[in-house]
């Protein structure tokens, strides 16, 4: 499990989350956490995630510093330890093979479930080359990578497009 957070909030995360997350049974040393300690913001730290878990073996539950678990998330989760699984989104992706935990009112559809969502390392290592060799290149992606955020939304670009290619998705 890693806990992607802004040095702003990482009170919030230390405080709260991680406590939250051990006293649901989750052991302190599966947690990882990792600031954003330049400010980059949120894609460029995702980004930089990508590429230091890409394609090792396994895969991760990635929350954000803004999340809030449930009081059974661990119960949750347990189920679930292969492929992309989005955490709190019964819709986020219009792709085959992506599993789904939880449910989320229709106010937050437009979400990806960026905030709770479990990735393969592969899956990362495939998006970082995808992103550093395609998407940064492609005109139509600048309107989301200017903001500077967005790394749910390139995310949701990237299953979507790469679905059909990826064997691991």
């Amino acid at each position: 499990m890693i806990i992607h957070a802004c040095p702003k909030r990482a009170w919030y995360v230390k405080e709260y989350l991680i406590p939250s997350l051990i006293e649901q049974g989750i052991k302190r040393k599966n947690i990882k956490l990792w600031i954003d300690k330049k400010e980059r913001g949120n894609l460029a730290s995702w980004v930089a995630c990508c590429k230091a878990y890409g394609d090792n073996p396994g895969g991760m539950w990635h929350l954000q510093d803004d999340v809030m678990i449930s009081h059974d998330f661990a119960k949750q989760i347990e189920k679930y330890d292969e492929g992309v699984v989005c955490g709190f989104c019964h819709e986020p992706y219009e792709t085959e093979g992506v599993q789904h935990v939880g449910y989320v009112r229709a106010f937050l559809m437009w979400q990806s479930s960026f905030q709770c969502i479990r990735i393969p390392n592969e899956v990362l290592g495939h998006f970082y080359r995808w992103y550093t060799e395609t998407a940064v290149h492609d005109k139509d992606m600048q309107k989301y990578i200017a903001t500077g955020k967005c790394d749910d939304t390139i995310f949701r670009i990237f299953m979507v497009t790469q679905r059909s290619t990826d064997s691991v998705l």
